[in-house]
């Protein structure tokens, strides 16, 4: 199954801005052209498919404005998606206190790794979120790309909201970003005597004299 992961945002009612996402990225799936505040939206429209069942993994913090946002905006967006495009959804939620304590955030990291199957598909918006939420969600992906059965990392968006030109906003595919740090840490097992040589080698990039 494909499992659609999104933090949702902090911003309180007035604040949250609603930005067509213009695709920065060569992925041409993330191509949307209709105004969204959830750049996950514009993920789940690239890569549902009709006909099919999908699940979507919405991170909450336990915040009054988080929830209106989730009730009053997600909600709806979600549900026209899902009639114009004629797919299925189940929502599994997930709230976290707003906490930023290490015991808290090592809670939610375990509550993270246990909403992810084997045999899915993951796709990721990592707009929203405090910095230490945003990290956990990393490390969870990082265990399910690990130890998970057959559980894939498909793709990871970054929407980016321009102040105070909303009409430049744009949407970023980061995935090549969450394989690089899998890439180093298979180069730090093999113990590559020239680690950040291979890497510039990987990307084309010219390593200088």
């Amino acid at each position: 199954m494909k499992n659609f992961i999104t933090l949702l945002s902090l911003q309180p009612k007035g604040d949250l801005k609603k930005p067509i996402y213009k695709n920065a990225s060569d992925n041409p799936k993330l191509t949307y052209g209709e105004p969204t505040s959830f750049p996950i939206i514009q993920l789940i429209h690239g890569y549902a498919e009709k006909g099919e069942k999908i699940k979507i993994t919405v991170l909450l913090t336990d915040n009054k404005d988080v929830t209106a946002n989730y009730e009053n905006y997600f909600i709806p967006e979600l549900e026209a998606l899902s009639i114009k495009m004629e797919f299925e959804y189940i929502i599994d939620k997930l709230t976290k206190p707003q906490d930023e304590s290490i015991e808290v955030n090592l809670k939610f990291f375990t509550e993270v790794i246990e909403k992810i199957n084997d045999e899915e598909q993951l796709f990721i918006c990592r707009t929203f979120g405090q910095k230490p939420t945003t990290e956990v969600m990393s490390m969870a992906l990082n265990y399910a790309y690990q130890i998970k059965k057959n559980t894939t990392i498909e793709c990871i968006v970054y929407g980016e909201v321009k102040h105070p030109e909303p009409e430049d906003s744009k949407i970023y595919d980061h995935t090549a970003l969450f394989y690089m740090n899998s890439i180093v840490n298979k180069l730090a097992k093999m113990k590559a005597p020239d680690p950040l040589g291979a890497i510039k080698l990987m990307l084309g990039i010219d390593g200088g004299d």
